[in-house]
């Protein structure tokens, strides 16, 4: 009886889809034809306006002609559900689709609110401006405290969004703060969350503001954080950021988290230093990093290669670890080089939810000497890395943290009051006193230093031959 039951329910529920996609529509624009149809491929809309009037169903697609410019802000409406996505995305040959939304104030290209089951994918957007204001390449934003689902950004490009450079703006200039604009953004408003968000294979260049960033539940809403209110099964994957004003990707109030496979090259290199408008003294950019998740619990940030990250006040590191952690989070096999502040941050303070980073497998090259290494929460665990620079490494404001079978060549090192063991040391450092299995042989690197973009730069260096013959197993 139980086997003819559940038979019936499987019946039930395909049956159900196969509905649901039978009543699923196609609509398609092309703005470069004169009429206005109907939506249907021989008669398709030719506005954004007709797009954004109409509320789409459960797997209806939303298709824009490939070679094609709209102007204004894209803000379809509905949702899909949990058998049927709505689908954003391009027909035709030629290039991507174009929606510019050409720098209005509050504005973005593509527009998501209290929506969820949407694909945005093979589209191009712009928002460009002269002036700072809030505007965003693609924006998805909650704030009616619900659980949205599903929200899946893949294949764009987004580029020349124009809208904040300033960390802490003055009040009576209603300048946004750079954290709360940028390229890809997604915002969810306390106490709502997100379910299976997924940002991949976007390019994302020249963006005053953030790179990419997703924004969920925070302390910075009062009240301590609701670890109960984290959002689970976000990931940022292969994706290109080029050129920013604040961070390149931040990903906040997220539950084990996926960040892999990212490349971000120039974080900061459009922002500010000193004074902006409206407000004297020490304001402008002022601190930012290149990736860095925060007001998470665990998390894995890996493959990613991050380089030339400018520094302005303080900061200025490739990968940062911030406030209001809670578990482990592992930071490995990523390549980080030339970035002005250093390799890694771990900010700001011992917490008692958070167990300590794991620091694996990286490699970084010449990145800067001001906080190459500064593990203000300590416990962390870094292992099997190779640090290389032909200045000073510097391991800041940490205690207790533990080293092994690392490789340190530098020309000089300061290692503050942690434990060191079976690592190798090079270059002219000293090694610290407490390391009783050191090793100071040649580490028989060629031409090292000399790695470029991408990681197949670095195999005929030889930075991947960690751990050691002699070094303490892991």
């Amino acid at each position: 009886m139980k086997t003819i039951f559940l038979f019936f329910l499987f019946v039930w529920i395909s049956c159900n889809v196969i509905c649901q996609n039978k009543n699923a529509t196609n609509y398609y624009v092309d703005c470069s034809v004169v009429i206005n149809g109907n939506g249907s491929l021989k008669n398709p809309w030719n506005s954004l306006t007709s797009v954004n009037k109409f509320t789409f169903k459960p797997g209806d697609s939303i298709l824009f002609k490939r070679g094609t410019i709209a102007v204004g802000e894209l803000w379809p409406k509905g949702s899909g559900n949990e058998n049927a996505q709505i689908s954003l995305d391009a027909y035709g040959v030629g290039s991507k689709p174009i929606i510019d939304a050409r720098g209005s104030e509050n504005s973005s290209a593509i527009r998501l609110s209290n929506q969820e089951y949407w694909t945005i994918q093979n589209m191009e957007v712009i928002n460009n401006a002269t002036t700072l204001g809030r505007r965003w390449g693609i924006y998805v934003y909650s704030d009616d405290g619900q659980i949205k689902h599903r929200i899946h950004i893949k294949n764009n490009t987004v580029h020349d969004v124009y809208a904040s450079y300033i960390r802490t703006p003055a009040k009576e200039t209603n300048i946004p703060s750079f954290y709360e604009v940028g390229g890809i953004y997604i915002k969810v408003e306390e106490p709502g969350k997100m379910n299976d968000v997924l940002i991949e294979d976007n390019k994302v260049t020249d963006i005053v503001g953030i790179g990419i960033s997703f924004w969920g539940e925070s302390e910075f809403s009062n009240g301590g954080m609701n670890w109960d209110n984290l959002s689970p099964e976000v990931i940022v994957r292969r994706n290109s950021v080029v050129h920013t004003a604040g961070d390149g990707i931040l990903i906040l109030g997220t539950d084990n988290e996926l960040i892999e496979y990212n490349f971000v090259n120039g974080a900061g290199h459009l922002g500010k230093a000193g004074d902006v408008p409206g407000q004297s003294g020490r304001n402008g950019t002022d601190y930012i990093a290149g990736l860095w998740p925060t007001r998470h619990r665990n998390g894995l940030v890996q493959y990613n290669e991050v380089c030339n990250t400018h520094r302005f006040i303080g900061d200025g590191q490739a990968f940062d670890n911030d406030l209001f952690v809670m578990g482990t989070t592992i930071f490995q096999y990523n390549y980080s080089h030339d970035n002005e502040g250093g390799f890694f941050l771990d900010c700001c303070k011992p917490e008692e939810t958070n167990t300590g980073t794991i620091l694996r497998y990286n490699i970084s090259q010449n990145d800067g000497k001001y906080d190459y290494l500064r593990l203000m929460k300590g416990m962390a665990q870094v292992y099997n890395n190779v640090f290389f620079t032909l200045d000073t490494i510097q391991i800041k404001d940490c205690n207790n943290s533990i080293f092994y079978n690392n490789i340190f060549w530098a020309n000089s090192a300061k290692w503050n009051n942690n434990i060191f063991d079976y690592n190798s040391y090079y270059g002219g450092l000293i090694p610290p006193e407490n390391d009783t299995h050191k090793i100071t042989a040649d580490p028989l690197f060629i031409n090292p230093g000399s790695g470029s973009k991408g990681r197949e730069s670095l195999e005929a260096i030889n930075y991947w031959l960690v751990p050691h013959a002699c070094s303490k197993e892991k």
